[in-house]
């Protein structure tokens, strides 16, 4: 649907376009994750999280310089393309695994007299009471919206930071981008070595440094300052997500 954008009396369409493909991606990182202990040792949990994360990276360090050249080169046409085959190669990767993603689950079977709309809303219902039936995961969900509402804050807030505070432009904000790629790359491998930490603490310590990193960033205005900030921040941050997600899939029931 981007491709029918050709002005601002027609903008409207990228945020439809943008709400449709994040509900349809929220999808996939649940069930990812939920697979994830089923083909993993739980010893390897940090690991498995980790190089998954670092891939995310390294997708985030190698795309925008793929996507610049597409669209110097071919305009905006190529972008969308490329985009949505590498969506496609990516589903196709996914019905090529051969792995049991639920082992000792059985086949699930929707109650009798249920709408799929009914038995999902049920298992939603029953998602949001095992949060609340204990008090570490009811902790962990509170960090994770936290940093949900942290992370919006941040994507809105970036465009015009670099714009009009640093006076950068869209190359510079493709160097950031850049930056946090090659920052989660450094993070993974450091986490990978770093031994066995508690999640816990791991999680602590992160959310503490990516705090003062913010704040540097913010007081030392420059872009060189930037692109150092989104270096160590994507590296500092990357245990946050990696010990949420082995705390829950190592404690938590299927």
């Amino acid at each position: 649907p981007i491709l029918l954008v050709h002005g601002q009396d027609n903008l409207w369409v990228i945020y439809v376009a943008a709400f449709l493909e994040g509900s349809v991606s929220y999808f996939a990182g649940p069930f990812g994750n939920a697979a994830l202990p089923n083909v993993v040792e739980k010893t390897q949990l940090t690991n498995a999280n980790a190089a998954f994360q670092t891939g995310g990276y390294a997708a985030g360090l190698v795309g925008p310089a793929i996507a610049g050249i597409l669209l110097a080169s071919n305009g905006l046409l190529a972008i969308v393309v490329a985009d949505a085959a590498a969506y496609l190669a990516s589903g196709f990767l996914v019905v090529r695994i051969r792995s049991d993603l639920e082992k000792d689950r059985g086949v699930y079977q929707r109650p009798a007299g249920h709408s799929a709309i009914r038995a999902g809303w049920n298992e939603w219902v029953e998602g949001v009471r095992l949060i609340m039936s204990q008090a570490w995961i009811a902790s962990i969900f509170l960090v994770m919206v936290i940093g949900f509402f942290s992370s919006s804050f941040a994507i809105v807030a970036i465009v015009p930071f670099i714009r009009h505070t640093l006076g950068g432009s869209a190359q510079i904000y493709g160097w950031i981008v850049a930056a946090r790629g090659l920052g989660g790359i450094l993070g993974g491998l450091a986490l990978s070595r770093s031994g066995a930490k508690p999640p816990a603490r791991r999680i602590v310590e992160s959310l503490f440094a990516v705090s003062a990193i913010t704040i540097l960033m913010a007081v030392f205005r420059s872009i060189p300052m930037a692109l150092v900030a989104s270096v160590a921040m994507s590296a500092v941050a990357l245990p946050i997500s990696v010990g949420q997600a082995t705390l829950i899939q190592a404690h938590v029931p299927n």
